[in-house]
């Protein structure tokens, strides 16, 4: 919609002084409010307004009592950011986001780390690393496991607005850290964004990074991680190059079937029915059938029962 000279001139002199006394109401259903809808005026307002009221506003709103209208302030903060220059987000926005992440309670965390995504933008890839990235990695410490899982879901985009290089460099080892998460969904979502920043770089520069990831999950002390490996492969057998595909899936195939925990070779027996379809028949014969033959007699009765029901599809 267009406004003309005296429609904007109405909102900015008549009808925001309403709206900025309902960010300052004494109930925090009516503050909570205003400050989503903050969005919907925030083009026909002036940079003074934003800078001299709307900001100042915010700021007194992110330390409210009220949990709600904190974590309003967190969703809505960042759509600020299409209207103020590079210096003024640093200067007035960045103070505000680092106490948002700084709250006692991490659903407000949660809601400012899941809408960064157009304060990064718009600041670039040097001011992102200066000032977003070492707020980003001292939050993923946190010891409640959602607000981690926020940050590993926002990680793809902060790569992407860093750049290969950077990542390479910096984020890497971090990112791919989280393989090894105890939590599962934080293990999936490493994975998730394994083929994310695949799209993101291509392959060629990823490979390596992600063969050391699958390296380090499958030769793990830690059996749950080696099994990690198996759901690796599943979600990215189709990123992968001809060369990694084999290398991977023999290694899993070699030291998983003959693992010292039955849940790994059981796990292992499973997925290589499912995964039949897109198994090459010489890698079947000369691979997986000598090694299903050796487990028929497992000690672990569900291995040998497996064992013996792959054998049969597979032959």
């Amino acid at each position: 919609m267009r406004y003309n000279i005296v429609d904007l001139d109405i909102v900015r002199k008549e009808i925001f002084p309403i709206y900025d006394n309902l960010l300052k109401d004494t109930e925090q259903e009516v503050k909570s409010i205003a400050i989503l809808k903050t969005e919907e005026i925030l083009d026909k307002l002036t940079t003074e307004q934003l800078e001299n009221d709307i900001i100042p506003a915010f700021s007194m709103l992110a330390v409210d009592p009220s949990l709600h209208v904190r974590i309003s302030v967190a969703s809505i903060i960042s759509k600020l950011s299409a209207y103020l220059s590079v210096d003024s987000l640093i200067k007035t926005l960045l103070p505000l986001i680092q106490t948002l992440l700084k709250d006692e309670v991490v659903e407000v965390k949660i809601a400012a780390i899941q809408n960064l995504s157009p304060y990064n933008e718009k600041i670039g890839p040097e001011n992102v690393e200066k000032h977003i990235l070492p707020l980003i990695m001292s939050t993923v410490h946190e010891k409640q496991w959602r607000c981690r899982l926020s940050v590993i879901e926002r990680l793809p985009d902060v790569c992407k607005s860093l750049g290969y290089d950077t990542f390479k460099n910096q984020l890497a080892e971090f990112v791919f850290g989280f393989a090894v998460d105890h939590y599962y969904l934080i293990r999936e979502a490493t994975l998730d964004n394994a083929n994310k920043l695949i799209e993101i770089f291509g392959w060629n520069k990823m490979k390596d990074i992600i063969k050391n990831m699958f390296d380090n999950l499958i030769n793990n002390t830690n059996y749950l991680f080696r099994l990690t490996a198996i759901s690796g492969f599943s979600k990215l057998y189709k990123n992968l190059d001809k060369s990694t595909y084999d290398e991977v899936l023999g290694d899993i195939v070699e030291k998983f079937l003959t693992d010292k925990v039955p849940n790994v070779r059981f796990n292992t027996i499973k997925f290589l029915i499912g995964f039949k379809s897109e198994l090459s028949s010489s890698f079947v014969r000369f691979k997986i059938i000598p090694k299903l033959e050796n487990l028929r007699t497992d000690p672990d009765p569900d291995v040998s029962y497996y064992a013996k029901s792959a054998l049969e599809k597979f032959k």
